[in-house]
């Protein structure tokens, strides 16, 4: 109800103040429930602000949508709005402008593994905040000491240097306790734990745990709760205490059902999995195996996917009209060309045009000749794949056979069986995967040279997705290949285009992939 009557306030008002606070308004709710919609509000704000001529609205549009940007995983245009933000407040002298921006760019730094940026941003705008402090300045409430503490100190565990990281927690930490603020507490709390327990240091690793659990206990807050009982697990199966370890994330799992958060769900089921494993129970570590899979293919939101979809096919649409209006003026262009050369003398231009249209002839017919010859060698390789594929599926249906077959085994039989069926299951899919790359790599021997250096940062699974689309199989047929649904390879491509910089929408992702 509330967003549907900020939308009508803001289709029917003229006043640019009224229009900016229901942007604000909407980017802030949607920020909760659909990220991409929290983006397209933002970027009208930023787009307002700027039409007003208003520095500090613009700098508030600007952290919103680099926010918004950074929730997204698009970190690059993240870090293009922030260091908008940060010129601005150079720019007006705007200290607390100052510490907003160097603390956004320390977390997209931070992001990105570049850690030491991440902490020179960070220290530049504890220094800033320390020097109005020191001034009898007052600060944005917004801006917590605490806050950038725990993100300095959080930077030296994945650093290792675990001195300074404590130094920096436990300062957070006094502050945090100060400010009466809990959920900040808790997470404080729980980064000294994981610090004393990568220096095994379990006694007061477990008693940090338990602090931030209680806090969370005090605060009620059910997600921060399921959390702590993943790191508490976490702890144990350092410690090789399983059952214990298995206990506390059965809690994670069942709480992150009640408050619904998927990824709390994947990440409690991935860790009991594991568990399982560790502790022998191969049948019920299956069980929970599957259950993670089918929590991960929920997090892909189909919601989302239906609106990534739709701008795919509006983008596309715009590709062909832009396509057609090119098509149209060359076709003009020509028609220019050609009246000029009638001008110029009709015999020199049969003796030009014949020469042309034998030396295109030539061209085309050597194109066509190349491109048959690729085609045939792609639709062997294709051949070879779903080969591959029904090779693999028929070594899962054996496996399947063979999990039936070992209940009728004595104990110590059933086990060796359980683990050869462990093993023919991760088998399949490597064997599919270096076969279909010996042979895709006979046919496009350059291909994964050229992405590989043009684009170092993609991963494995990215690879194998361009490679696919390199030879123009179909969502369904790669859905079938890589064994997902097919939503989740069109989720799949839209990151991939992020990846490969395709921010021209006008650019088919195939056609691209093909001139790599």
């Amino acid at each position: 109800m509330l967003i549907d009557s900020l939308k009508i306030k803001l289709e029917n008002t003229d006043q640019d103040i009224v229009k900016l606070k229901c942007l604000k308004q909407l980017t802030k709710i949607h920020e909760r429930i659909n990220a991409y919609e929290s983006l397209h509000f933002a970027l009208q704000q930023l787009e307002l602000a700027k039409a007003m001529g208003d520095q500090d609205e613009v700098f508030k549009a600007q952290s919103s949508t680099g926010t918004q940007y950074i929730l997204l995983g698009n970190y690059e245009e993240g870090l293009k709005q922030f260091l908008e933000c940060l010129k601005i407040s150079e720019e007006t002298q705007n200290k607390d402008g100052l510490i907003i921006s160097n603390i956004n760019l320390g977390v997209v730094y931070d992001r990105i593994a570049k850690y030491d940026i991440s902490l020179d941003h960070y220290f530049k705008a504890l220094n800033i905040f320390n020097e109005q402090i020191a001034a009898g300045k007052k600060v944005d409430k917004k801006i917590r000491e605490h806050v950038l503490y725990n993100n300095i100190g959080t930077i030296y565990i994945t650093k290792e240097d675990f001195p300074k990281a404590i130094e920096y927690l436990e300062k957070g930490l006094n502050l945090a306790l100060q400010a009466n603020d809990l959920l900040m507490t808790g997470m404080l709390y729980n980064n000294l734990g994981k610090v004393h327990t990568q220096k095994k240091e379990y006694d007061q690793a477990i008693e940090y745990l338990h602090k931030a659990l209680d806090v969370r206990i005090e605060q009620n807050n059910h997600l921060e709760i399921a959390r702590s009982y993943y790191y508490i697990a976490h702890y144990y199966q350092q410690t090789k205490q399983y059952k214990k370890a298995l206990d506390y994330a059965l809690k994670s799992h069942k709480l992150g059902i009640e408050v619904n958060s998927l990824q709390i769900q994947q990440t409690a089921l991935y860790f009991v999995t594991m568990l399982y494993e560790k502790m022998g129970d191969f049948e019920e570590a299956l069980v929970a195996y599957k259950d993670f899979q089918a929590v991960k293919d929920s997090l892909v939101n189909e919601k989302t996917i239906r609106e990534i979809t739709t701008l795919e096919l509006k983008y596309e649409q715009q590709a062909k009209e832009k396509e057609r209006i090119a098509e149209e003026q060359k076709k003009k262009l020509r028609y220019i060309i050609f009246t000029s050369f009638v001008l110029l003398g009709f015999v020199t231009f049969i003796f030009l045009f014949i020469l042309s249209r034998a030396r295109h002839k030539r061209i085309v017919l050597k194109k066509e000749s190349l491109e048959k010859d690729l085609e045939l060698k792609d639709k062997e390789l294709v051949t070879n794949v779903m080969y591959m594929v029904k090779k693999n599926s028929l070594l899962n249906e054996i496996t399947e056979k063979l999990f039936k077959f070992k209940d009728d085994l004595p104990k110590t039989n059933s086990e060796k069986l359980q683990k050869i069926i462990f093993e023919l299951h991760s088998l399949g899919n490597e064997e599919v995967w270096e076969e279909f790359e010996l042979r895709f790599n006979q046919v496009h021997n350059e291909f994964y040279t050229n992405l590989r250096n043009k684009y170092p940062d993609l991963s494995p699974a990215e690879e194998k997705l361009a490679a696919l689309l390199r030879l123009n199989l179909s969502t369904k047929e790669i859905a079938s290949i890589i064994g997902i649904n097919q939503k989740s390879v069109d989720v799949s491509r839209y990151r991939l285009r992020k990846k490969l910089g395709i921010d021209n929408q006008d650019i088919n992702l195939v056609s691209f992939l093909s001139s790599i």
